[in-house]
């Protein structure tokens, strides 16, 4: 079987304990959070995780 680029990064979402995600805001400032997954159905289509306990997740 070969290995390609889309099975690495299936791989990598499926066995992550930690995700990081950034974002920009409207000045260009970025901000970067740690958030951990959800451990049921991590796909390249869908990921659920925690953004704390005050929030929902999403």
């Amino acid at each position: 079987m070969q290995h390609t680029t889309r099975q690495a990064a299936l791989h990598m979402i499926q066995t992550a304990p930690v995700f990081t995600l950034a974002t920009v805001d409207a000045d260009g400032f970025p901000t970067m959070v740690a958030l951990s997954p959800l451990p049921i159905k991590r796909s390249l289509e869908e990921l659920y995780f925690y953004t704390s306990r005050q929030t929902s997740t999403t």
